[in-house]
């Protein structure tokens, strides 16, 4: 919770934590794999911010194995976790550097994203999957786009376009457009 409360100020994640990120990484990864469920809640909220692409602490917690622990927590009963795991992959994927891509995409099977992205129990999670798949594409070389469309294939397009109907359709039922 500590962790959570340091990370949502910018400066504390580009100063602070860089002096404590070698330390911190692996005992807030091993923390995911914790006997109990607030526990693994806790650690995965604060790697949300911890992941960002400024942060310092990234390549450590990467080199901790945090990849492989956020996809298992992707496919958690516990609606908290998953949201976390997705959001914490959503950062991990934005202006994911050419190496990076890679390892996300091979240790987040696409049956787990699309899993995330059709969420039954939370629409936030919804939400986070859908950006994570938003930030697999973008800013990414050619290479890397036909990397990502042949991780999901032809499902990933299919989710991509249910969910825009789907939104397009809530849009329709709730908003009221001038006249």
């Amino acid at each position: 919770a500590c962790v959570r409360a340091a990370t949502r100020s910018a400066r504390a994640l580009r100063t602070g934590l860089a002096e404590a990120a070698p330390g911190l990484a692996g005992p807030l990864v091993r923390l995911l794999a914790d006997p109990d469920p607030g526990v693994r809640a806790a650690a995965s909220a604060a790697l949300c911010n911890v992941v960002l692409d400024f942060s310092p602490a990234k390549a450590a917690l990467l080199d901790a194995g945090v990849l492989p622990a956020l996809a298992r927590l992707a496919v958690s009963p516990a609606p908290a976790e998953r949201l976390n795991a997705a959001w914490a992959l959503q950062n991990l994927a934005y202006h994911a550097t050419p190496g990076l891509r890679p390892r996300l995409l091979g240790e987040l099977p696409w049956g787990t994203a699309a899993s995330l992205a059709a969420d039954p129990d939370d629409g936030r999670v919804r939400v986070r999957a859908l950006n994570l798949l938003q930030n697999l594409f973008a800013h990414a070389s050619p290479a890397d786009c036909a990397a990502t469309a042949a991780w999901g294939g032809a499902g990933l397009f299919e989710e991509l376009a249910w969910r825009v109907r789907e939104g397009a359709a809530v849009l329709a039922v709730t908003t009221v457009w001038p006249v």
